[in-house]
């Protein structure tokens, strides 16, 4: 799949099936998968490695929450950067192609990110496949 960037929306859009979509990929911006929120600046961030104390919390919340993973290799490399509070760049305002797929029926929803004036204002459906119903443990309807 590789990597992409995403566009997180405060306000869900319903897919076909009444199941609520709130997070959107894209391939049309750096692909360093950098989070963009709905009404706040759409700019990218230099990533830093965790300080002692951010250690020992993401330790604390491996433990408590993901023991398998907490005593694997691997564990110790989960959430080793977090984002710096320099930015690296700014999105230039546009439209930007992005995408997802509802957990609930398959369909797939393909849309319009808009950033105006360097914030990330919100997305416009361009169009939604019907999927079909699955069950599954995510049903949430």
């Amino acid at each position: 799949m590789g990597m992409y960037d995403t566009f997180l929306l405060v306000k869900s859009i319903k897919c076909t099936c009444g199941w609520e979509q709130i997070d959107f990929q894209t391939k049309s911006l750096d692909n360093l998968m950098d989070t963009y929120k709905q009404g706040e600046p759409a700019q990218s961030y230099y990533l830093r490695g965790l300080t002692p104390e951010e250690e020992k919390e993401r330790d604390e919340d491996l433990k408590k929450n993901y023991p398998s993973l907490y005593n694997s290799p691997i564990g110790k490399m989960c959430g080793c950067l977090t984002r710096s509070d320099e930015v690296r760049s700014k999105i230039p305002d546009g439209k930007y192609n992005c995408y997802t797929s509802c957990m609930h029926c398959n369909s797939w929803i393909e849309a319009e990110a808009t950033i105006k004036d360097g914030i990330f204002v919100g997305i416009d459906v361009i169009s939604m496949t019907q999927g079909e119903v699955k069950k599954n443990k995510y049903r949430a309807i």
